[in-house]
Order: structure tokens, then sequence, then C-alpha cells
């Protein structure tokens, strides 16, 4: 099995692949979609309760997609300090 640096080093060369740098990519598409999702007139002609229950159901995709991008960086900083309790990557537990 690899040692902690050598995953973290595996992490690091990962983030600056065309492969990731696609990832971003279609993550920025996915939120800039969402957001126009909010912003259209389809979405503001809903009822108050239904507005409520859509709205906050982009802002939890919005929010799953922008940790998404930060999941090198979130699995680094848990392996260099692995002495405590296991971390939950479930963006919606918080």
């Amino acid at each position: 099995m690899a040692k902690e640096q050598d995953k973290q080093e595996i992490l690091r060369q990962g983030q600056s692949t065309e492969f990731w740098r696609l990832i971003l990519e279609v993550l920025d598409q996915n939120v800039e979609n969402l957001r126009a999702q909010q912003d259209s007139e389809d979405f503001k002609e809903l009822s108050n309760e239904q507005y409520k229950i859509e709205n906050e159901l982009l802002k939890a995709k919005i929010k799953y997609n922008q940790k998404l991008k930060e999941l090198p960086n979130t699995l680094i900083a848990h392996l260099q300090s692995p002495n405590q309790e296991v971390k939950n990557f479930d963006p919606y537990y918080e």
C-alpha cells in the first residue's frame, strides 16, 4: 500500500492533469446551469412552498459541486493529519 506522502503526491499530480481540468470545467458548467435555473422565470413562478424547496435543493447541488472541486485538497489535508477522527466527506453531512 502506498505511503501517506506518496498518496498526497499522487493527488497533487492528479490536480495538474487535463483529466482534472476537464472535471473542473464540467463542475463549473454545472454550477452555472444550476444558477441559471435559480434565475429562470419558470422558477420564479413556483408557489412559495415549492420555490423554497426547489431553491434549497439547487443551493445544495451548487454547494456539492463546489465541494467536489476541492476534493483533492480535502483528501491531502486529511492525509497530512491522519490521527484526527474519521472525516466524513459527504457534503450533505454538515
